[in-house]
C-alpha cells in the first residue's frame, strides 16, 4: 500500500517544525522501506 504525504515544506508549516525535522522523518520512513509518495504542489 502506498501513502501520499505532503511535501516536506507544507508538512514542516502544518507541524510548525523546521524543513530538516521532515526531511529526517521522510529519510526514516524509507530506510524501514515505508512505500510513500510526496505531494508536491504549489500553494
Amino acid at each position: 500500500m502506498d501513502y501520499v504525504l505532503p511535501s516536506e515544506r507544507e508538512l514542516a508549516k502544518i507541524l510548525h517544525v523546521n524543513r530538516s525535522t521532515v526531511v529526517k522523518s521522510y529519510e526514516e520512513l524509507k530506510i524501514v522501506n515505508l512505500n510513500f509518495k510526496v505531494y508536491d504542489h504549489i500553494i
